[in-house]
């Protein structure tokens, strides 16, 4: 899948989904989903926030520094959950 993605701010990026992700759902960092993508998301303890839905996933890193870890993170996350067998 390709991902394009637009930096907000120093420590904010979006990543836009070209094609719908197989996700069913809004979920932030506040949620208590037991939905694998955001237990992983959340517990790498690198974002401040995230917001993830079908069409795009927000982030927004603990610090500046944090933010191009947090990114590559979520790429591969994603990556992952996408390509398993069964995803949600």
């Amino acid at each position: 899948m390709i991902i394009e993605e637009k930096n907000l701010s120093s420590t904010e990026k979006i990543l836009f989904f070209p094609t719908t992700a197989p996700i069913i759902g809004t979920f932030s960092i506040k949620d208590t989903s037991s939905f694998d993508l955001v237990k992983n998301l959340k517990q790498i303890n690198l974002a401040k926030d995230f917001i993830l839905t079908k069409d795009f996933l927000y982030i927004e890193a603990q610090s500046q520094e944090l933010l191009e870890d947090l990114y590559l993170i979520c790429l591969g996350e994603l990556d992952d959950y996408i390509s398993s067998p069964s995803p949600q």
